[in-house]
């Protein structure tokens, strides 16, 4: 099997996963853009897209931090 260390590696440094975050904050950002140019219609607020949008990242890198903050070195 994979050893899963691998892959978690490059986000344990500073720079790799401000890219990351960098990277897919613009993938929404053009994600938003291409919707807006397709459909010019006034955009209908809802309250979940936009809790989602605010609190969804924050949410996952803190629940991904308290994870891999109290695991054990074994």
């Amino acid at each position: 099997m994979h050893d899963v260390s691998v892959f978690i590696f490059p986000l344990t440094s500073k720079l790799p996963l401000m890219a990351l975050m960098w990277l897919l904050a613009l993938l929404v950002s053009f994600g938003l853009r291409f919707w807006g140019v397709h459909h010019p219609e006034p955009f209908h607020v809802r309250p979940l897209l936009v809790f989602g949008l605010l609190l969804g990242p924050s949410l996952l890198l803190g629940c991904w931090i308290l994870l891999s903050g109290f695991q054990t070195d074994s």
